[in-house]
């Protein structure tokens, strides 16, 4: 299997997680968080996902792209 680069793991997760999205979230306080964007951190060789929360509208949270997906949403609800 071909490894892939960043800009296709960043492409990636940008079709699957779009800006403005908002998904359900079970693990968090809150129920739902809107993704504002995705970006690649230098410090952590990672792609973080930045999002807000119903709960703190005005405060930008981050998480890797995988975490985010795989363990604090549950489904996009538009």
């Amino acid at each position: 299997m071909e490894r892939q680069t960043m800009q296709q793991q960043l492409e990636y997760w940008q079709r699957l997680l779009p800006v403005g999205s908002v998904w359900f979230a079970p693990q968090l306080t809150c129920r739902f968080v809107t993704v504002k964007g995705i970006s690649y951190d230098r410090v952590t060789g990672y792609l973080m996902v930045q999002y807000t929360r119903e709960d703190a509208p005005d405060a930008v949270f981050k998480e890797n792209v995988g975490a985010f997906y795989n363990y604090i949403v549950e489904y996009q609800v538009q």
